[in-house]
């Protein structure tokens, strides 16, 4: 798994320095890619962007479109470092790209997705953790608007 925040940015240079006095963001981007190796009913509609349909007694059907609905959905990543425990939220997510599937005998099926943030109320997203290495003594800020959510635990 693979978490990426980006930030791309403008120089703003004045004509008194040879180097930028500052930068301005241009975009911002937050990004989870992921392999997922369970075949299910909720990893293969991701994956092919399309809902299972019943076509009989104990037969499904799934269709691929040639336009694909695009599907909106909230992403709850949690990891762990010792005793520490991360949580990475992102509210507003959807699949920007996905892999090939290898079909072989001897490994697991795998499905290779890339989650994008999209805007939620000013943000991509949040992370949560009980790790008191953060806790340098200075009063915490407003926050994030993440308001009741509490950080992982085992």
């Amino acid at each position: 798994m693979t978490i990426t925040p980006q930030v791309q940015t403008d120089p703003v240079n004045v004509w008194q320095s040879a180097v930028p006095v500052l930068y301005n963001v241009k975009a911002a981007s937050f990004s989870i890619k992921a392999t997922l190796t369970e075949v299910s009913k909720i990893t293969t509609e991701l994956f092919f962007g399309a809902s299972w349909v019943k076509q009989g007694a104990g037969v499904w059907k799934l269709n691929l479109a040639s336009v694909p609905t695009l599907t909106q959905i909230s992403l709850v990543v949690d990891w762990g470092d010792a005793a520490k425990h991360f949580r990475c939220v992102i509210p507003r997510a959807m699949i920007s790209d996905r892999g090939a599937i290898t079909l072989q005998r001897t490994t697991a099926q795998e499905f290779e997705l890339t989650f994008e943030a999209l805007d939620f109320n000013g943000t991509l997203g949040f992370v949560l953790t009980d790790d008191a290495n953060v806790d340098d003594g200075t009063p915490s800020g407003s926050g994030s608007g993440s308001g009741g959510t509490t950080p992982p635990t085992t």
